[in-house]
């Protein structure tokens, strides 16, 4: 006899929000497209004295400075929060190496592993700086800003870090505040033309 087995569906924190859907909606050549990355790509975080060392030993590029990110051949990435703190976004087995070497907590001296439960969204199109000038009191398009730099803002009332990866703005913020972005962002962009959603899978 054939047992079908069902796993509980992972959930995006932005499924809460009022305008969540099923499947993408909206032109494909919108002036903006909302994209929920949550689910897309595994992240792990990190931080402590030992953090930069011990990443660069595990082969991770490290970000000489705090508020920058550097690429990984993999298509992910690491970027530096703060003096000693870390976000990785990488494919899974690559952060089950990360959580296997840091784990149990206090194993590495210095080193305090942190869950990253982000929602994770991405903003591109035509209108995107229109919306930045109305949601961001940082000027991210600023001639001065290098192209590896991570900001550590607010935008509509969130905590959020950004940073460019090539014409797209990649976000992550508190999962409990996930809806919320997404309904407010959506809400926003539509006042700057047409809008195509791309909830999480």
């Amino acid at each position: 006899m054939n047992t079908l087995t069902h796993a509980p569906r992972r959930a995006s924190p932005c499924e809460l929000a009022q305008h969540w859907c099923a499947e993408e909606t909206g032109p494909a050549a919108a002036d903006m497209t909302l994209t929920d990355r949550s689910l897309q790509t595994a992240r792990w975080g990190c931080k402590g004295p030992a953090a930069p060392q011990w990443l660069g030993e595990q082969g991770l590029p490290v970000p000489p400075d705090y508020n920058r990110y550097r690429e990984l051949v993999t298509g992910g990435l690491v970027a530096r929060l703060g003096v000693t703190e870390f976000l990785i976004e990488a494919d899974a087995a690559t952060l089950g190496l990360l959580h296997d070497a840091a784990m149990p907590a206090g194993r590495v001296h210095g080193l305090y592993p942190v869950l990253r439960q982000d929602a994770a969204l991405q903003l591109e199109g035509p209108a995107l700086h229109t919306l930045l000038r109305q949601v961001c009191s940082v000027d991210l398009q600023a001639r001065d800003n290098p192209p590896d730099a991570v900001f550590l803002t607010s935008m509509v009332g969130v905590g959020v870090t950004l940073l460019w990866r090539g014409e797209a703005l990649l976000m992550w913020a508190d999962g409990t505040m996930g809806g919320y972005l997404w309904d407010t962002l959506a809400e926003v962009a539509r006042d700057c033309g047409s809008l195509r959603l791309c909830p999480a899978p």
